[in-house]
């Protein structure tokens, strides 16, 4: 019979006025429960109630169960009460029930009431695990220096769950933001990571950790960053690196780490003429190399994220003696004369100065040479030879003439 029924008979026979009783409702063990847990709802009348008895229990949305007690039973209960619900009715004043709380009923409110009296209501709070968080995006691929926007959402879920962000052990969750939205009563976390990474970031491993409860929690997948990155080159040569003229150099630009390391092109230039590119390829060959291409040469890598920074060796070519040819020289007799001489060679050369096999003077590390007759006499009108050498076997000659006018006496 429902409570509109009772009522209506009820009030053709006796006012109601002054015959209320207290009525109270308690949760059992707590109306804060875990998902499909059985809880009981009890209901508690004041002693000697007013007849009729017959306790109500319901939900916000509905009615769950009607019970009359008749010598410690219920009686005229419809069966899901007594199957589904475990219905008791031990005395006159306490009823209960047992239900399998399930998510939906979180934020839900119960009551008990008779025909008098309306008790307590109790708002349910279901704890709903969080069960999983997911990724996005994935795979992740970053560049060096640029920031990886990711993204953890958890499944709905009661309370809210907090996530936690995890880079190769280290908590990083500092660097992101939280926001929840709410549906069904249940509620999901979204976390948002805004995280500048470098090349050594490349290879570690990320994923997000989630839970509402203390002794449990859910992650996602673990995902490894590919951090893309330039290039890093080195020269096989030590700078500088000595060569002789004539020989063949090989300059070898070594691509020691990048990513990717596929697609890779090269540039060699020298450092002195940017804008000349003399070979695209790792190996820069120069045969037959002369005394002209000494200098800094140098080479980048590229691929798809941009070119490597710059290795340069400096290339020093090395040749012997190569003394300056001039015409006769001819002073007057009694001037002061000056013999001189450009000496090119690399490296600097040591030389002397000799009339026949008389030494006449020595000099080291030179790239001009001067002999000077303070007066010229008729007699130094001759060859003199020169004399230059920057390694054992590269040794050269010269002759320098002088014509001395001599004046005629009678």
């Amino acid at each position: 019979m429902s409570p509109d029924s009772y009522q209506r008979i009820l009030l053709g026979i006796f006012s109601i006025a002054n015959m209320t009783a207290g009525i109270t409702l308690s949760v059992i063990p707590s109306n804060t429960v875990e998902e499909n847990q059985r809880v009981t709802l009890q209901c508690e009348l004041d002693p000697d109630p007013p007849p009729p008895i017959v306790v109500f229990f319901a939900s916000s949305d509905s009615s769950l169960c009607e019970l009359e007690p008749n010598n410690g039973l219920c009686e005229n209960t419809p069966n899901p009460c007594r199957t589904a619900y475990h219905s008791s009715c031990p005395s006159t004043t306490r009823y209960s029930i047992q239900v399998n709380v399930f998510r939906n009923w979180t934020g839900m409110s119960v009551n008990c009431q008779t025909f008098y009296d309306k008790s307590n209501s109790i708002v349910i709070f279901v704890k709903v695990s969080v069960t999983k968080v997911i990724l996005t995006p994935t795979p992740i691929t970053v560049v060096d220096g640029q920031q990886m926007n990711l993204t953890c959402a958890t499944s709905y879920s009661n309370p809210a769950a907090n996530i936690t962000w995890i880079k190769s052990s280290e908590d990083i969750t500092d660097q992101s933001t939280q926001t929840i939205d709410s549906s069904g009563g249940l509620v999901r976390t979204v976390s948002s990571l805004l995280s500048t990474v470098v090349k050594e970031d490349n290879g570690k491993e990320v994923f997000c950790r989630a839970s509402n409860t203390q002794d449990k929690s859910v992650s996602t997948t673990v995902h490894i960053l590919n951090i893309m990155y330039t290039p890093e080159v080195s020269s096989n040569l030590s700078s500088p690196y000595k060569v002789r003229e004539g020989e063949t150099v090989t300059l070898v630009c070594t691509v020691t780490d990048a990513n990717p390391n596929t697609g890779i092109t090269w540039k060699w230039i020298k450092t002195n003429n940017p804008n000349n590119v003399l070979h695209n390829g790792p190996n820069y060959t120069v045969s037959n190399i002369k005394k002209g291409s000494s200098g800094s040469y140098s080479c980048t890598a590229n691929n798809i994220v941009g070119a490597s920074e710059v290795a340069t060796v400096y290339v020093d070519v090395l040749y012997k003696p190569s003394i300056e040819e001039k015409a006769v020289m001819i002073a007057n007799e009694a001037e002061r004369v000056v013999l001189t001489r450009q000496i090119s060679s690399n490296p600097l050369s040591n030389g002397s100065w000799f009339d026949g096999s008389e030494l006449l003077v020595s000099e080291t590390t030179v790239n001009t040479t001067n002999f000077i007759i303070e007066k010229a006499r008729c007699t130094d009108t001759k060859n003199f030879t020169l004399v230059f050498s920057n390694t054992p076997e590269w040794t050269v000659t010269s002759l320098v003439e002088l014509i001395v006018k001599c004046k005629f006496t009678i």
